[in-house]
């Protein structure tokens, strides 16, 4: 029995109470952070249920059409476009029960999805941002279009420039998760400046 998931490679790491995907140069940042592990990680979500207090996680759903859906596509499809099909059928578990068959209405799809992640043999993780290491210098901060929708629309979503290390990205980060309902944008040059301030 295999989640909906989509595949990354990575590393899960706390920054104070906060627990954050690193992605693609996650070497340089993620050392920084509290007790990571990684490095093969499978992204899921789960949605809350309109009846009972256990979170669901998807495995496979069936559209109006009879169409077999899974993994990211799943994912996306039940985020975006979920509370128009209320009668997809889908395969989902939890904590305490193994599997079970319900429909998309059986979920309450009012309340954001919480994103989760998982190394082979543990437990899901819920995290709350995803932050995306690269060498792009153009920007500290910017949002990763690269990434399943069910990500981007369930926790804040990140690019942080390699050169942006130590005690300077760990204050974006901190920031990010403080505001996540804003895309922040911050420029090398404003962050030069900024660091160049503090001496």
């Amino acid at each position: 029995m295999k989640l909906a998931s989509h595949a990354v490679i990575g590393q899960l790491t706390s920054f104070g109470a906060a627990r954050v995907l690193i992605t693609g140069d996650y070497a340089a940042l993620a050392s920084f952070g509290e007790n990571p592990i990684g490095t093969d990680i499978a992204v899921t979500c789960a949605f809350a249920q309109m009846r009972a207090p256990e979170l669901m996680f998807p495995i496979r759903g069936i559209d109006d059409y009879g169409t077999i859906i899974s993994d990211a596509p799943l994912l996306d499809w039940i985020v975006t476009r979920g509370q128009l099909h209320p009668r997809m059928e889908i395969e989902a578990t939890s904590a305490t029960v193994k599997m079970t068959q319900l429909f998309l209405r059986d979920l309450d799809l009012s309340m954001p999805a919480r994103l989760h992640a998982t190394v082979a043999g543990q437990e899901p993780v819920e995290i709350q941002a995803v932050i995306n290491v690269s060498e792009n210098n153009a920007f500290a901060f910017i949002e990763d279009d690269t990434l399943p929708k069910f990500m981007t629309e369930t926790v804040p979503c990140y690019q942080l420039a390699r050169d942006v290390v130590g005690p300077a990205a760990i204050g974006l980060i901190n920031q990010a998760l403080a505001t996540p309902n804003t895309r922040m944008q911050v420029s090398m040059a404003a962050m030069n400046e900024f660091l160049n301030g503090l001496d």
